[in-house]
């Protein structure tokens, strides 16, 4: 079913997905599911983030696609046209392919969602997501596909419009990592692709290996956890609680350490960051 997501950030907009795509629910392989576009003629920039029905979310982002090149050009293109051009374009996917399809609404129906990035010349950018031939606007983040309510529950308590760069990623990385290490059909590596206000354009997709950040909140889990059942348990005095908080900032501080010591993981870290900072073309 696969996993993607959007978010808002300080400067611009996060888009991210995991990379694994089953095929007859036998094969798994590793796949791209974040997709963007440049219409110089029509001064778009547009991003895509898939989950579901990977060959049935390409062809609806193809049509999309051709529908709002073949908008009219004599008059400038808005975010009402593109939304408009996008609704038409999955109702009549829906109409001719999934409504009667044998399968609809059952097990193995031909379901996908699609998170949408987009700007229009330098203005800011919209964020959007769909259900069947709907698209509805994204105030902060949303989550689609599988496991999408634990990745909400996970990414949620953190989020913030404010984040920076490096805090959204890091927080979205969290998230799939619980999600992916939970939820079957979810897994592989984790991608990312910004739209950035700054340079108004999207920036290449970072699939850098991130594990240590993953292998990080797996470790600060625990910690947390060591923490809670301390102060939880009425029975526990004070001065235990004392160490048990002790306890946990030492932990972290030794995981940090220990994580600086990982060259290789810092940089990788910085290699994805550079690579999310967009080009303009």
């Amino acid at each position: 079913m696969t996993l993607a997501a959007g978010m808002k950030f300080n400067w611009g907009i996060l888009l991210c997905a995991d990379t694994e795509m089953a095929y007859g629910g036998v094969q798994k392989v590793r796949g791209e599911k974040l997709f963007a576009f440049h219409l110089s003629a029509r001064k778009l920039k547009i991003g895509f983030a898939i989950a579901g029905s990977v060959p049935d979310a390409k062809v609806a982002i193809r049509k999309i696609m051709n529908a709002i090149e073949d908008a009219d050009a004599s008059v400038a293109l808005t975010p009402r046209a593109v939304l408009e051009a996008t609704e038409q374009s999955l109702a009549k996917i829906h109409n001719e392919r999934v409504y009667p399809h044998p399968n609809f609404q059952r097990d193995g129906s031909p379901e996908f969602w699609l998170v949408i990035a987009f700007a229009i010349d330098s203005d800011p950018p919209h964020l959007y997501v769909t259900y069947e031939d709907r698209v509805t606007p994204i105030d902060k983040f949303e989550s689609i596909g599988s496991g999408d309510y634990l990745f909400r529950y996970v990414f949620g308590p953190g989020y913030d419009s404010l984040l920076n760069e490096e805090e959204a990623i890091i927080l979205a990385t969290h998230a799939l990592r619980e999600t992916k290490s939970t939820v079957p059909g979810v897994g592989f590596g984790s991608e990312f692709r910004i739209y950035s206000e700054r340079k108004h354009d999207f920036s290449t997709i970072g699939g850098y290996d991130i594990s240590h950040v993953e292998d990080f909140s797996a470790e600060f889990k625990r910690a947390m956890y060591d923490l809670l059942f301390n102060y939880a348990n009425l029975t526990v005095g004070d001065g235990t609680l004392e160490e048990a908080r002790t306890q946990f900032i030492n932990n972290l501080t030794s995981l940090r350490k220990e994580y600086l010591k990982d060259k290789v993981s810092m940089v990788q870290l910085k290699a994805l960051l550079h690579i999310l900072h967009p080009r303009v073309k």
